[in-house]
C-alpha cells in the first residue's frame, strides 16, 4: 500500500485551518488527489512549519479566520519571508472583505472540490497567476 504522505513526486500542500471537520474533509480530498499534506491549526504554526520546510511546500491552503494568528497576518508574514510563496486563502466571507490585500489568491467556503482542484492546479502550474 502506497503511503501518500511520503510520495516523492507529489506536490505538498500545507493545510491550515482551526476547524477539525474542515481540516479532515480537505485532507481526505487532497490525499485522494495525490497531494502530500502537512497540517497546521493556525497562522503562527503555519509560519513555523513553512520556515523549516520552504523547499518542500508547494502551496499553502489557509483559512483566514483562526485563533492565535489569522490567515491574513500569516499571509503578510509569509510573503515578507518569501515573496514567491504560493498561498491560497479560503474563507466563508467574500473576498471584498479583504480588499486591503492586493493580488491574493482566494477561494470561498463552502469549498466545492472541482473549484478547489482547478484553482490548485492553476496555481501550481503557473504560480505567477494572481487573483484580480
Amino acid at each position: 500500500m502506497k503511503n501518500m504522505l511520503s510520495t516523492d513526486n507529489a506536490k505538498t500542500i500545507l493545510l491550515v485551518d482551526d476547524e477539525e471537520s474542515i481540516m479532515f474533509f480537505l485532507q481526505k480530498l487532497l490525499i485522494r488527489e495525490g497531494y502530500n499534506i502537512i497540517k497546521a491549526s493556525n497562522g503562527k504554526e503555519a509560519i513555523e512549519i513553512y520556515k523549516l520546510n520552504p523547499d518542500k511546500i508547494d502551496l499553502i491552503l489557509m483559512d483566514i479566520t483562526m485563533p492565535v494568528m489569522s490567515g491574513i497576518d500569516a499571509y503578510k508574514e509569509l510573503t515578507k519571508h518569501n515573496q514567491d510563496v504560493t498561498i491560497l486563502l479560503m474563507s466563508a466571507y467574500s473576498q471584498e472583505s479583504f480588499e486591503e490585500m492586493e493580488n491574493i489568491n482566494f477561494i470561498r467556503k463552502p469549498i466545492f472540490p472541482n473549484v478547489l482542484f482547478s484553482k490548485i492546479f492553476e496555481l501550481l502550474n503557473n504560480p505567477s497567476i494572481q487573483e484580480d
